[in-house]
């Protein structure tokens, strides 16, 4: 995580990202340098992308060097959503139906979960109510651990609160196309598990 990193080291890596010197990151950057770094984000370009547009606070289209530690931050969390959602989507096509969801619980982290629990759980993830689980909808649930991780390490230095908005809209926006209703009563029982 970004938080382990020094100022000075956060700044040398931001330079190294910063390939024209212009004390910015554009999109192509930061993919060149996370491709060429990391050849095993070439199968999960969509994590870069998703990365890089909520890190940007500002959506001034750059990342600047307040954004920065978001942007690390996310790549790292968002590429390991990826992954278990590769793993417990056993036919690759793309979703995860309930007998994935269910076989996959130990590596989505539902450990002793009734079947019953489980198929709870499913229903709150897959928003479209379509039965099966998109990499957005997956995504967002996901999202809500980014954001508890981001108030955590609210101390930092940067954009944090900027960002956490930056990534409310954004996930907004995908929400009112399939069930804001939904993601309320979410935010609703992650609230009431805080209290």
């Amino acid at each position: 995580m970004a938080s382990k990193l020094s100022k000075e080291e956060l700044k040398n890596l931001f330079n190294t990202f910063d390939t024209n010197g212009n004390g910015k990151l554009s999109y192509s950057e930061i993919e060149s340098v996370v491709l060429r770094t990391y050849p095993q984000f070439n199968s999960r370009k969509k994590v870069i992308m998703r990365a890089y547009q909520d890190a940007d606070a500002s959506k001034n289209g750059y990342i600047e060097i307040n954004e920065f530690a978001i942007l690390l931050d996310a790549l790292n969390h968002y590429y390991e959503l990826y992954d278990i959602f590769q793993k417990v989507d056993k036919d690759n096509d793309g979703r995860i139906n309930f007998d994935e969801f269910k076989n996959g619980s130990k590596d989505l982290k539902l450990f002793e979960f009734s079947d019953a629990e489980l198929k709870l759980e499913f229903d709150k993830i897959d928003m479209n109510r379509g039965g099966l689980i998109l990499f957005d909808e997956y995504f967002i649930e996901g999202f809500f651990v980014f954001v508890d991780d981001i108030s955590m390490n609210s101390h930092l230095e940067g954009n944090w609160p900027e960002a956490v908005n930056r990534l409310v809209t954004e996930t907004d926006k995908y929400i009112k196309k399939i069930n804001y209703a939904h993601l309320l009563d979410v935010i609703s029982q992650r609230q009431l598990q805080t209290l």
